[in-house]
């Protein structure tokens, strides 16, 4: 090429390269307007949505309602007309709930693995994990006596409450349950319940409800022995508590979540400093109508989504009607109002009731579990006395054989004692049997020389006897096995015991001789709170199902049973672990159950509301 041509070239590429970086320069000016109100632009907050999820049907109660922590799915517990309690999921992306087989007969409240792919629930005594998809249930532990809500961390490790004690431990692989939290009686505790874990898998949040001033929220922690877990109350509530982290970036806002309580019925939430572990200000209300005490009927995700549910029971003690029935299921009659019963049985005459109640506002405001009293009704006279006025619990009353007492189980001087009270309503209780196990009373002896109780306390209920005359009146156990016992029941003749038992996984209905049990044992069905014929040819008990069973039996010269035939399904007030919810006369002609009322089953079904993005509304 010519050096003429070579540096003609030569100046059309410079000029190339000059228009190039001429519009990249002009390019670059134009966009620093435009990357300004970029910079400056907020980062989109999720806006916060609301719906509903209905009840699968018009005749079922939803109870609590319990959010996977990957926000995907939501698990709650429903109770159908047969009074059956089955755990049920919806996942979100679906039009419909599916009910989990599995859990059929469990006891609220359940929880999730920290993966979402597990529940975990009591039920029969045993603590059982399932997969949120469905399949077999497989047992995790024990439960030694009511259950009291659970949670799961993300290190494997495993914590619950029971009716009666603190907190336990034990590894999601099994292994050995070990006390995790010791109530302190002083304060008036009566158990500790529906803990939680903190981010740290270390740190937990427990409720420990007391008849005194002291029952809240408070903080416990994985390397403390239980007597020495931290004593500082967090919240003055009686609720219990959950909690959720924060959704924002950053390590600020990452050390910063909110724990969830009810305070005078309205869910709240307060910001919590996990790194601290203290409160971070003040409390900011998000729905109303709960109660302010029994087990959480709301959860949260760790994607913001929260679910709760209004309806339904409240305080956990739903209306009940004491109501007749005969052996068809046809209602008889009722006795009294609708109200909050527990407990019950019948005279040996047929002529008297003793009942447990509580006052439809009992706990509601105060922040305490609800007390229960004692009342007795005349038939005769149609008219009911209460004869306990303790702010305790008082409760599972049993007779003398000749009606002129009745021996009852109260809480009000730390664990179950066993108390004794003129039948009359005369006089004072008097303490008739302490020690440091919680009891309940079942059955005092045709001849009046036994009383038949579960001690409760442990990991297994176990049935004693105590001797009521002679001069040695030290307590023995009658039956204690690896299994959970509860529900004993002497043969008119003071022969046998009827009793409950969940060997096989499951409760059913034994009876062995007394006072020496090893010496013969019979099934009767599976099952739970069995009761005599007066004469000792008919044992009555209620299935898994809820069905009124009744089988035929003959106790001299030895035992033998006939097939268990149904009666009736009852709509019987579920979750008696250790108490006893109807009874039945003497000729087994009647039978007075602690009912559901239709309008509690009703007022159940309301849907379950869901709330994503939750926190959104907080700044509102």
């Amino acid at each position: 090429m010519q050096p003429t041509a070579i540096a003609t070239e030569q100046r059309r590429r410079g000029l190339s390269w000059i228009v190039v970086a001429a519009v990249a320069t002009v390019s670059a000016l134009l966009s620093l307007p435009l990357a300004f109100v970029h910079l400056r632009e907020k980062p989109l907050t999720p806006a916060l949505v609301r719906f509903q999820v209905l009840a699968p049907g018009p005749d079922i109660a939803v109870g609590g309602t319990y959010v996977s922590p990957d926000g995907r799915r939501i698990a709650f517990s429903a109770t159908g007309p047969d009074g059956r309690n089955v755990l049920w999921v919806r996942t979100l992306d679906s039009l419909d709930s599916r009910s989990i087989a599995a859990t059929e007969g469990f006891e609220s409240p359940p929880f999730w693995s920290p993966d979402s792919r597990f529940i975990a629930f009591e039920a029969a005594g045993k603590l059982r994990k399932v997969e949120a998809s469905g399949g077999p249930a497989q047992t995790i532990c024990d439960v030694p006596d009511l259950w009291r809500g659970g949670a799961w961390s993300r290190e494997g490790v495993i914590i619950f409450g029971t009716g009666t004690q603190g907190l336990m431990r034990i590894s999601e692989g099994a292994g050995i349950v070990s006390p995790l939290t010791k109530l302190d009686f002083s304060r008036r505790e009566l158990f500790h319940m529906s803990p939680v874990f903190l981010p740290d898998g270390r740190h937990f949040l427990y409720v420990p409800p007391s008849t005194g001033d002291s029952g809240g929220i408070y903080i416990g922690s994985l390397d403390e022995k239980p007597d020495q877990q931290n004593p500082k109350r967090l919240v003055a509530t009686g609720s219990s508590v959950i909690y959720a982290p924060s959704l924002g970036s950053g390590s600020v806002s990452s050390r910063i979540g909110h724990i969830l309580f009810v305070r005078e019925g309205t869910l709240m939430a307060q910001a919590f400093d996990v790194g601290r572990l203290k409160l971070a200000g003040e409390a900011v209300p998000i729905a109303e109508n709960f109660s302010d005490t029994g087990f959480p009927r709301y959860s949260v995700s760790t994607t913001g989504v929260l679910a709760y549910n209004t309806g339904g029971f409240r305080g956990g003690n739903p209306d009940t009607q004491l109501t007749w029935f005969d052996r068809s299921g046809k209602t008889l009659g009722t006795l009294g109002g609708p109200g909050h019963y527990n407990t019950l049985s019948l005279s040996p005459d047929g002529t008297r009731v003793v009942f447990s109640r509580t006052s439809s506002q009992a706990g509601e405001t105060s922040g305490r579990p609800p007390n229960y009293d004692l009342w007795i009704h005349e038939f005769s006279r149609n008219t009911s006395t209460q004869i306990t006025f303790d702010p305790t619990i008082n409760w599972q009353a049993v007779w003398s054989a000749d009606g002129s007492r009745i021996i009852f189980a109260s809480d009000r001087d730390g664990p179950f004692n066993l108390y004794q009270k003129d039948s009359s309503g005369a006089g004072k209780e008097d303490l008739h049997f302490k020690s440091s196990d919680g009891k309940m009373p079942y059955d005092w002896s045709p001849d009046g020389r036994f009383l038949l109780y579960v001690n409760t306390t442990g990991l297994r209920g176990k049935l004693w006897f105590l001797p009521l005359a002679g001069d040695d009146r030290k307590p023995a156990p009658y039956l204690e096995t690896d299994a959970n016992e509860s529900h004993a029941r002497f043969s008119p003749d003071g022969r046998y015991v009827a009793y409950t038992s969940n060997t096989s996984g499951v409760n059913d209905v034994y009876v062995q001789p007394f006072p020496l049990a090893s010496t013969g044992k019979w099934k009767i069905g599976n099952g739970s709170q069995p009761h005599w014929r007066r004469d000792g040819k008919e044992l009555f008990y209620l299935s898994n199902d809820s069905k009124l069973m009744a089988v035929d039996t003959t106790t001299n010269p030895a035992f033998q049973v006939g097939a268990p035939k149904v009666l009736f399904t009852v709509p019987i007030w579920g979750g008696a672990r250790f108490v006893t919810r109807y009874d039945v006369t003497g000729d087994g002609k009647r039978f007075l159950v602690n009912a559901l009322t239709s309008e509690t089953t009703a007022s159940a079904s309301t849907p379950i509301t869901v709330v994503l993005n939750w926190q959104a509304g907080l700044k509102k």
